[in-house]
């Protein structure tokens, strides 16, 4: 493959993550402006979007991103700050009780509370990791990304994503965190 080809690909697989996490947020808008969604099949992708704390709170770092000029919260109290804020409808969407904020923020595998990479910023064509698991299990950890993704990752790449290095997406779907 040519660096002209390869350069196409990973272009086009940025866009398919780019959409997929505006998705969320098109969905978020269309929800709160038409006083509700009647399509099931369309809440059971948000669902699955958000089927663990990791991914809640990774999709609602992006829901303030897209939000606030792809910049993210500065930290945990602008973030609950927004969620009082955001409509109530997108947020029982995505299976997040406002009222149990602490609660998302601990990870539902090794129970310990999440690292977060505040203020992260974004362009509309970009992923970054944003909210990782302490301890996770077996020597991996989970790493949640602004593209409405999680993926179980070993050391290095951990380390490596918490420093803002090795940002685009793995080509295989990762695999689901534990509910």
């Amino acid at each position: 493959m040519s660096s002209r080809d390869a350069a196409r690909a990973k272009r086009a697989l940025m866009i398919r993550h780019w959409m997929l996490g505006h998705a969320f947020v098109a969905l978020g808008v269309a929800v709160a402006s038409s006083g509700g969604c009647s399509d099931g099949n369309l809440r059971r992708q948000v669902a699955a979007m958000n089927d663990s704390r990791i991914k809640q709170l990774a999709n609602l770092f992006r829901f303030y991103q897209a939000t606030n000029g792809w910049v993210g919260p500065k930290d945990e109290a602008t973030l609950q700050a927004f969620l009082q804020s955001a409509p109530t409808k997108n947020l029982a969407m995505m299976g997040i009780d406002p009222a149990r904020f602490d609660e998302m923020l601990v990870s539902d595998r090794d129970g310990k509370p999440f690292r977060v990479r505040w203020g992260v910023s974004i362009g509309p064509l970009e992923e970054q990791a944003v909210v990782f698991e302490a301890e996770g299990s077996a020597g991996k950890r989970f790493v949640a990304f602004t593209g409405a993704r999680a993926e179980e990752v070993d050391s290095d790449r951990y380390d490596r994503l918490w420093n803002g290095e090795a940002v685009t997406a793995a080509v295989a779907p990762a695999p689901t965190p534990p509910k």
